[in-house]
C-alpha cells in the first residue's frame, strides 16, 4: 500500500524560515551559500534578512577572497551528501557552519529547527 509523505506547508514553511534567521541573528557570517534549488529560498530569505551576499555552489569560485566565515544553507538535510560536495568546494582557510530548517536522516547540520525523523515533501513538490 502507497502511504503519502506528509507536507510541510508554506505558512510553516516561512514561519521555520524567521525562525532560523532568529537563530543564527547571533552569528557572525560574510556571506550565505545556498545549495541548488531547495536552498535557493532559504538562502534568498535569509540573505534579505541579514543583508549578507548570495551565491550558490555553483559560484564558490567567485567568493571574495575577505569572506571568511560562510553560512551553506538547505531547506532539509537527508544525507549530507549535498552539504559535503559545497564544504569541498571552498576554499581551505575559510570557517563555515551548515544550516537548514529540517532535518530528516543521519545528517546533522550545525544549525537546525527540527528534526523530523521522516521523509517530508515541501510546500513546493509535486506529490
Amino acid at each position: 500500500m502507497y502511504t503519502k509523505k506528509p507536507t510541510i506547508p508554506i505558512e510553516t514553511y516561512y514561519k521555520d524560515m524567521q525562525i532560523l534567521s532568529d537563530k543564527i541573528i547571533r552569528e557572525d557570517f560574510d556571506c550565505i551559500v545556498a545549495l541548488k534549488r531547495s536552498g535557493w529560498i532559504l538562502g534568498a530569505y535569509l540573505s534579505n534578512q541579514k543583508t549578507l551576499p548570495l551565491f550558490t555552489v555553483s559560484e564558490v569560485k567567485s567568493i571574495p577572497k575577505n569572506y571568511e566565515r560562510i553560512l551553506i544553507v538547505d531547506d532539509k538535510a537527508c544525507t549530507g551528501k549535498s552539504f559535503n560536495k559545497a564544504i569541498n568546494k571552498l576554499p581551505l582557510l575559510v570557517s563555515y557552519k551548515t544550516a537548514c530548517l529540517y532535518v530528516e536522516s543521519r545528517y546533522i547540520p550545525d544549525i537546525y529547527i527540527k528534526n523530523l525523523g521522516l521523509i517530508a515533501a515541501m510546500w513546493y513538490e509535486k506529490s
